[in-house]
C-alpha cells in the first residue's frame, strides 16, 4: 500500500507539471517553432513522470511497457512494485505521430529515452526530438 503523503505527494507533482505544461503549450503556439517547443517540454513532462515512476515501481518500464506505463498498470515483468497513474494517456507530439520509448537509452544507457519523429514524422531523420539530446 502506497502511503497517503507518498500519494500526495506524486499527485501534487503531476498536477503542478500539468500546470506548467499547459502554461507552455498556450504560450508556444502563438510563435514560430512552436511545435518543436511544445514537444521539448513534453519530453521534459516524460522524463519527470517515468523517474516518478522508477520510484514507486523500482524500475523504469520496459520496452514493451513503454510509456503505457504511465497510464495503465503494467501486467509484464517487471512489474511495478507500486504503481500510481500518472497520466490518462500517451499524447501525440504536434505533427502526429506517436513517441518512441526506449530503455535503454541511447546516451545515457541508465535512462529512458522518449523520442519524437519530428516535423518530417519519419523516426531515424536529423528533426528527430531526444529528451537525451
Amino acid at each position: 500500500m502506497i502511503p497517503k503523503i507518498l500519494t500526495f505527494f506524486f499527485l501534487a507533482a503531476v498536477i503542478i507539471l500539468a500546470v506548467i505544461y499547459l502554461s507552455g503549450v498556450h504560450f508556444s503556439r502563438t510563435r514560430p517553432g512552436a511545435g518543436i517547443a511544445n514537444t521539448e517540454q513534453e519530453l521534459k513532462s516524460f522524463t519527470v513522470e517515468l523517474e516518478s515512476y522508477r520510484l514507486l515501481a523500482g524500475v523504469y518500464p520496459s520496452n514493451e511497457q513503454g510509456l503505457e506505463a504511465l497510464w495503465e498498470r503494467p501486467v509484464t515483468n517487471p512489474l511495478p512494485k507500486e504503481w500510481l497513474q500518472l497520466r490518462r494517456e500517451v499524447p501525440r507530439d504536434l505533427w502526429g505521430s506517436a513517441y518512441r520509448y526506449a530503455f535503454p537509452g541511447r546516451l545515457d544507457p541508465d535512462r529512458p529515452e522518449i523520442i519524437s519523429a519530428g516535423p518530417d514524422q519519419i523516426f531515424d531523420t536529423e528533426d528527430d526530438l531526444s529528451n537525451q539530446d
